[in-house]
């Protein structure tokens, strides 16, 4: 799916085409996805791709699973990720990609786990509340540029098999309450 414009998927479930290797959505507006399942079977790259600034990525109860690449990536200034209630797991790459700075991922009751790379690779802030992110290949949450970054009531536990390194920061602040993070 390319789009244009913003686009709203609610209660749809889809899943790859085999032997495509192409992005399942490939966007140039604002994303919602609500109630839906995006599956790419280990025959797309990307689950969501975004490379226009300003525009955002939205989940509410849904799941992005399976991919080759990344399950959502922003390669844009301001570009924007949310999750409520939602899941981002088992893709050969990272979970979240955001790429630019104030490109933001905001977690609210969610849950990013089994990915092959890092769980979230933000240039921007990473602010959870209430989320896990979790046996991750990598480092659970890799934060690339100079922000302040919140983790509120989440667990951040099982990642980077071989150092365990569960939070790395090139720069930047990151404030952890009420918050279990596996080593500290």
């Amino acid at each position: 799916i390319t789009n244009y414009q913003d686009l709203f998927i609610d209660s749809c479930n889809l899943f790859s085409i085999p032997n495509t290797y192409k992005d399942l959505i490939t966007t140039y507006g604002n994303v919602n996805l609500n109630n839906s399942i995006l599956d790419g079977n280990f025959s797309s790259e990307k689950g969501v791709y975004s490379s226009v600034a300003d525009k955002d990525i939205s989940l509410f109860n849904s799941t992005i699973k399976n991919f080759n690449s990344h399950g959502i990536h922003t390669n844009a200034i301001n570009s924007k990720v949310f999750l409520q209630y939602s899941f981002v797991k088992d893709n050969i790459n990272t979970g979240i990609l955001t790429s630019y700075t104030n490109s933001h991922v905001n977690l609210n009751s969610s849950m990013i786990t089994g990915n092959g790379n890092y769980g979230i690779q933000s240039s921007g802030q990473v602010n959870l509340n209430y989320s896990n992110i979790t046996f991750n290949t990598n480092d659970g949450i890799f934060l690339t540029g100079n922000n302040f970054s919140n983790i509120k009531n989440s667990i951040i536990w099982g990642n980077d098999i071989y150092n365990y390194t569960q939070i790395q920061t090139n720069s930047g602040v990151t404030s952890i309450t009420y918050s279990t993070v596996q080593g500290s």
